[in-house]
């Protein structure tokens, strides 16, 4: 999922599970399927990416990403992700409270919905507040 931030900077949030989420880690970088590569195409080398893991609630980040979308290890996550980002270590890492009133939908939910750009707008306005505070 893409959104902007204000000061025209990109921010992207990727899915994981935590079966996922070790080769990300590990490997520092981050996938999604063929059929998110338009979207993932317009990613550059500097804007802020998110990892956001559905079974763990942790939501990880920001990251920077280190270039473009490209298919840096065919054989990652067993070839499932094949459009991949390369990210910078991470800075910080927020545990989402589950159920909290104030957690966007898209967070609360145990699995991707499939379309959860329509919750962008949510999703980054509670990026902005949380996501990037080291200490929540």
């Amino acid at each position: 999922m893409n959104v902007r931030s204000m000061d025209g900077k990109n921010v992207f949030i990727f899915l994981c599970t935590q079966e996922t989420e070790p080769e990300c880690l590990e490997k520092q970088m981050v996938g999604t399927t063929q059929s998110n590569a338009l979207w993932a195409a317009t990613i550059k080398a500097g804007d802020d990416i998110y990892l956001f893991n559905f079974n763990t609630r942790f939501l990880r980040g920001p990251y920077t990403a280190t270039g473009g979308a490209d298919c840096y290890y065919p054989t990652a996550w067993r070839g499932a992700f094949p459009v991949q980002v390369k990210v910078a270590p991470i800075t910080a890492v927020t545990r989402v409270a589950d159920g909290k009133i104030s957690t966007p939908s898209v967070l609360r939910k145990s699995k991707p919905s499939g379309n959860i750009s329509k919750d962008a707008a949510e999703l980054f306005s509670w990026i902005q507040q949380f996501g990037s505070d080291p200490k929540a």
